[in-house]
């Protein structure tokens, strides 16, 4: 009796939030999707974007692809997010990460302590834009930004946080397929 009692508890649950949300509109079910597991990076110097990642945030090396191939690439890790790295095939010394469009704009940080973290990176010979106070936006927020080894642009942020009411009542549409 309490499996049928429970099935029907999780059915009518998802039912209801199945047809709609705080502001009555239709909510589709959750994506398959659970994690943004990596990110890809073409790198000039693998080994010194390895070091920039692991000693800037933490990342420690999870796999390494084609070991000792002219291909070889890695898998960094911090947490349940990755990081993979792959050798230009052909580096040019002058190319550098640029926002594309469409296409990746950059790749942001949360950091507990910004200018510490600002700190450790101009202690590397790293250039970084201004601390900015978002605090207007998001009370306590602050962010940098700045460029990894090969140019892309990362963002360090501090006191982010997720909008209570809108994070709570907002469903992701998707377009439908032709």
């Amino acid at each position: 009796m309490r499996k049928i009692v429970y099935a029907m508890g999780v059915w009518m649950l998802g039912a209801k939030l199945m047809n709609a949300d705080a502001a009555g509109a239709q909510a589709e079910p959750a994506a398959p999707v659970t994690i943004v597991q990596h990110i890809g990076f073409n790198c000039r110097d693998l080994k010194k974007s390895e070091a920039f990642y692991t000693r800037h945030f933490g990342f420690k090396r999870a796999r390494v692809f084609n070991r000792g191939r002219k291909d070889e690439f890695i898998m960094l890790r911090l947490g349940s997010t990755c990081l993979e790295l792959f050798p230009m095939v052909t580096p040019n010394p002058e190319a550098k990460g640029q926002e594309q469009r469409p296409g990746f704009k950059h790749l942001a940080f949360l950091v507990p302590d910004i200018k510490q973290a600002v700190d450790r990176l101009h202690a590397d010979g790293f250039k970084t834009g201004d601390v900015i106070d978002c605090s207007g936006i998001v009370p306590g927020m602050k962010v940098c930004f700045f460029g990894d080894p090969d140019g892309n642009t990362l963002e360090l942020m501090q006191g982010y946080q997720d909008e209570e009411a809108v994070a709570a009542t907002t469903t992701v549409s998707t377009p439908d397929k032709p």
